[in-house]
């Protein structure tokens, strides 16, 4: 068993910390959906909405991200004029906005799910081509590319989050910052971290501490869990800094 003090990882500079999940905290609210957040997430969104709509006209020159996605939309709409994407946890202003400069061979049809409360406030952020749920269950038959980032682990169970969304039969599957156990571990932990860094763009003043778990699984979960689905599987680490006995990985499956 690992010391509290060993997973108490804030260090200098570092705004998170991993307490194990059956170490007692002082925190009323031990979630993610609760009111401080939304209420600070809106409030990030509105901010950064107005920053990409205001944002001047692209060059020429993209960043190599953008054009990495360029290339996977251009590979999985082969002949086709409009792309389906379900972006699960993706936020109210999300990559839509930043790819959709970039991506002018298809016409872009992104719904992104979130938690109930911020779905609720949504109209503001709804425009043509983007369109939010709450329900997991509501992502569309056949789309072409699941995408999240940074998601999976927050939910209750990631496995089973997956296995509805996989129930859906997606073409690709594009997981990024997908959290998982360094070991073949399940490992949980409550994720302390500042308010301010809840949202899209960053409030100052906003010194508030917040509390909610993370489940890191073994990697061989989601990938037998694809395989069994029928995709093919490959993956790649991102980082392995900072995290108790987990890393995060860029996790993509293909159908067939």
């Amino acid at each position: 068993m690992i010391s509290s003090l060993a997973n108490r990882l804030l260090k200098r500079n570092q705004s998170i910390e991993w307490v194990p999940m059956e170490e007692p905290l002082s925190f009323d609210d031990k979630k993610y959906s609760n009111s401080t957040i939304t209420d600070y997430v809106l409030r990030s969104s509105r901010s950064y909405l107005d920053i990409v709509r205001n944002r001047s006209p692209k060059s020429s020159q993209i960043h190599e991200w953008e054009y990495n996605f360029k290339l996977l939309f251009e590979n999985i709409g082969r002949e086709k004029s409009d792309l389906y994407v379900f972006d699960f946890g993706g936020g109210l202003v999300p990559l839509w906005w930043n790819l959709k400069p970039v991506i002018t061979s298809f016409k872009l049809h992104w719904t992104v799910c979130e938690m109930e409360d911020l779905v609720a406030k949504s109209s503001e952020f709804i425009i043509e081509g983007l369109s939010f749920v709450s329900d997991p269950d509501e992502m569309p038959k056949g789309v072409d590319l699941l995408y999240s980032r940074c998601a999976l682990q927050y939910v209750e169970d990631p496995i089973e989050m997956l296995k509805v969304l996989l129930e859906k039969e997606p073409r690709t599957v594009y997981l990024k910052k997908l959290g998982v156990s360094s070991d073949n571990s399940k490992q949980s932990y409550w994720q302390i971290s500042n308010l301010q860094d809840q949202g899209p763009h960053q409030i100052k003043n906003s010194s508030e501490r917040v509390c909610y778990p993370v489940h890191y699984y073994p990697i061989g979960d989601y990938q037998d869990l694809l395989e069994d689905y029928g995709y093919r599987v490959d993956w790649f680490l991102e980082s392995d800094q900072g995290i108790p006995h987990a890393k995060l990985i860029t996790l993509r499956g293909t159908m067939g």
